[in-house]
């Protein structure tokens, strides 16, 4: 029974294949294929049955030149750049049932012969001058190249004529006979280079030489040269004679130029190249001339060091008139500062390690030209004595959320820093030079960690000299008893003050509003804004006016939501519930 089952069930597999193969093949079998609108060099295919991407190969008909075309759904395709008078044969590769079925069902079509001349007529060079030539043609109606050439020669140029038949041939060589030709696009192919023909270019008769060549102005570093004749662009080459020192000046069309930082005591050869008949010259024509003994003396005098601390001193010189440049490091080091010191004749150098030996020395401008790095003098920086450390810090007047901390000992300018203990959470205040700050918006019943940066002696000490205390709990976590913490004073120090017609526009607000209240006294007042949590994140302490007043609340760094604002001035007790969106 085991056998018979296997045979049986074998059989129907086969019977299966079979009938998917045949279903596959005639779903995969291309019928009607046409070729239609054939051209010269062109023709246009189709076919009917197939309904899955195709791609078709065609060829000259008896070779394996072959070309192919993607038709994807579309059951045609178009072929171009076809060769005229010849058969081709084409063929189809269809993607059926998840295969491809491989170049199948040939068939042909033969191309048109090629009834279209593509040959100039009416060749003709004229404006022919030592250097250009205009040549023109009658004929093409498709883009055109000419390639020009010395004839006999394969020192080939190429001009670009598009479709206008006519093009000028520049920078030719007098005297020569050239050769041109064309290529032209016809058909769709571009022709050889072809129909040949022949021109001579004539004699140059200008004369691209300068005269009355003159070095004039000459002094140890420099020079004015000029020369006539010209009237093209110039550039001028000079060099020590005898080397290939090459330096490069140019006059563009004014036949005068001046040469700056050369070398005393120096024979220097110039010479020239014009742009003239449309050609460069070579460098030519040289001439000589030679610099003077370089009599100025470019040595600073009365150098001082002066006015010496811990980080700092003042260098100055005198016998100098020109721009001038500091270099300043340790001695026996190359730990190099600089300082650009333009006409002053003085400088502050800043940043310097106390107790250090320092060598400065000067690079100056002198009749046009840099000195090298030289008379070198050294200071000695003196002990740093100053203490940059504060004293008696205090922290007071600590609230759930605020903090007021002071310090004594302090002369600069100072940050603190402060965050809860044992975090990266900072926040900073700047206390510029009170020697005193006041931290807000911190969490209730938290220890706090704060530390001082101060700018001492030219440079900020880091954050040092840690201290701690800790915030008051908030015990009811409402935003009426934590504003309450504040109010210290006794009810009999309050004056009999009312607000009035308590407001704040826009409410709901984007990033800021304003609170608005009539008070019938001139008394201190305050407005704290909580969150919902109780925490004060915003507080304004001001001087009421007698009438009405206003507070910019700025929330723009603060999460959308509901906030309190609570308003108090004396004994009275305001608040506004402001929704921030």
């Amino acid at each position: 029974m085991k056998k018979i089952t296997l045979f049986t069930s074998t059989v129907v597999v086969i019977v299966l294949f079979m009938s998917l193969s045949l279903r596959a093949q005639e779903s995969c079998v291309p019928v009607n294929q046409l070729a239609t609108n054939i051209g010269v060099h062109s023709a246009d295919l189709s076919w009917d049955g197939i309904t899955a991407p195709v791609w078709v190969r065609y060829y000259p008909t008896g070779t394996t030149t072959y070309k192919y075309r993607f038709a994807n759904t579309s059951n045609m395709t178009s072929l171009n750049y076809l060769l005229s008078e010849t058969e081709y044969t084409w063929e189809i590769n269809a993607y059926c049932d998840g295969v491809w079925t491989g170049y199948g069902w040939a068939a042909s079509f033969s191309t048109i012969a090629d009834t279209v001349v593509c040959e100039p007529v009416n060749q003709t060079s004229f404006d022919i001058s030592a250097h250009t030539a205009h040549v023109s043609w009658e004929g093409l109606t498709g883009p055109s190249r000419v390639r020009y050439y010395p004839t006999g020669t394969t020192n080939y140029k190429y001009r670009n004529a598009f479709d206008v038949n006519e093009v000028t041939l520049s920078f030719l060589l007098s005297e020569t006979e050239y050769t041109w030709e064309i290529s032209t696009k016809c058909n769709g192919f571009w022709t050889a280079y072809s129909w040949a023909r022949t021109f001579t270019t004539t004699a140059s008769t200008i004369i691209c030489e300068p005269s009355n060549q003159l070095a004039t102005d000459i002094t140890a570093h420099s020079v004015h040269l000029s020369w006539e004749s010209l009237t093209g662009t110039s550039v001028v080459r000079y060099y020590p004679t005898g080397t290939t020192d090459y330096k490069y000046r140019n006059p563009y069309t004014t036949n005068n130029v001046t040469l700056n930082f050369l070398t005393d005591e120096t024979e220097y050869t110039w010479d020239i190249k014009t742009f003239c008949d449309g050609m460069w010259t070579a460098y030519n024509w040289p001439q000589t001339f030679t610099t003077l003994l370089d009599t100025i003396v470019c040595e600073p005098v009365n150098q001082l060091s002066y006015n010496i601390t811990a980080h700092s001193a003042e260098v100055s010189w005198e016998g100098t008139t020109g721009p001038a440049r500091v270099r300043y490091y340790p001695t026996g080091t190359t730990n190099y500062k600089y300082r650009f010191v333009p006409s002053t004749n003085s400088v502050n150098l800043q940043y310097l390690s106390e107790l250090t030996d320092y060598t400065w020395d000067l690079k100056i401008v002198c009749n046009g030209v840099w000195t090298d790095y030289d008379w070198a003098q050294s200071f000695t920086i003196t002990e740093d004595t100053a203490v940059c450390e504060p004293i008696n810090q205090i922290a007071a007047n600590i609230t759930s959320t605020t903090a007021d901390v002071s310090w004594e000992g302090l002369s600069g300018f100072t940050w603190v820093r402060y965050f809860p203990t044992g975090t990266q959470q900072y926040k900073y205040r700047f206390a510029n030079l009170t020697n005193a700050a006041s931290l807000t918006c911190m969490t209730p019943q938290t220890e706090y960690t704060w530390e001082i940066n101060t700018l001492c002696n030219g440079f900020w000490t880091g954050y040092i000299s840690p201290s701690t205390f800790t915030t008051l709990a908030d015990s009811t976590g409402s935003y009426m008893e934590a504003y309450s913490l504040k109010n210290t004073e006794s009810s009999t120090d309050k004056q009999d003050v009312s607000l009035i017609e308590v407001s704040a526009y826009p409410n709901p607000l984007n990033n800021q509003t304003v609170i608005t209240f009539n008070s019938t006294g001139t008394e201190q007042y305050s407005v704290g804004v909580y969150n919902l949590m109780g925490s004060l994140v915003y507080e304004v302490v001001n001087q009421s006016n007698d009438g009405l007043n206003t507070v910019e609340i700025n929330m723009s760094d603060y999460k959308n939501g509901v906030y309190f604002a609570v308003i108090q001035q004396g004994l009275q007790i305001n608040k506004i519930k402001l929704i921030k969106q």
